[in-house]
């Protein structure tokens, strides 16, 4: 049963990100609330004006749009033309790229930042592309996900996430071995006024 999950699980982000785009974030907002958008804005939390920032799988570039309205400067890169295309046309550049090929130079990132990303952030490949490009005292911050105890719906949207992901968001978070010891990676939960946003946090190990 979680094979199969999975499997209609990436067969619908596949259809959301390219052919139904235009219901990409009604279906974000149907399953998480307002949630949804507003917990984007807790990877930006600490980010100064003048930092290098990239939203790696920035889809239609929403972030990118948060952190414009907060005077910061976020590039977003994505694979998806549709996605791509959504963003052009509300005005927000995201650049062609995917987590194993980013089209950025070696060392030359101050932040990367993903919300809700698909599986290829356990991708070694991925990591392999973050330690490239990111500077030697860079950081990373994932929105990995949340849980929906308070506000309108919040039964609903506990049964729904249930549903998709068949088990509740979780606790830790795990990097491919092979790139593990090249970071730091510490989970952090933070109270809202939904429930519990997990967010994980990966730093260059010392030494």
């Amino acid at each position: 049963m979680g094979h199969l999950r999975s499997r209609l699980l990436n067969f619908t982000f596949q259809l959301l990100y390219n052919r139904f785009v235009l219901f990409h974030e009604l279906a974000g907002l149907v399953v998480f609330g307002s949630a949804w958008s507003e917990r984007r804005i807790l990877i930006l939390k600490g980010i100064g004006e003048h930092a290098t920032v990239l939203d790696l799988g920035a889809g239609e570039g929403r972030l990118v749009d948060f952190a414009r309205e907060r005077g910061l400067t976020v590039t977003g890169v994505d694979p998806s033309p549709s996605m791509r295309e959504a963003a052009r046309k509300r005005h927000v550049e995201v650049l062609d790229g995917s987590s194993f090929a980013i089209p950025y130079p070696d060392r030359s990132i101050d932040h990367l930042v993903s919300t809700y990303p698909g599986s290829w952030i356990v991708d070694e490949r991925t990591w392999e592309e973050i330690d490239r490009v990111l500077r030697q005292d860079g950081t990373v911050r994932i929105l990995v996900g949340g849980t929906y105890e308070r506000g309108t719906g919040a039964a609903l949207r506990r049964w729904i996430s249930m549903l998709v992901y068949g088990k509740r968001p979780p606790r830790s978070f795990e990097i491919p071995s092979a790139i593990h010891q090249g970071f730091t990676v510490r989970t952090e939960t933070v109270r809202d006024e939904w429930g519990v946003a997990i967010l994980v946090n990966a730093n260059r190990s010392a030494g």
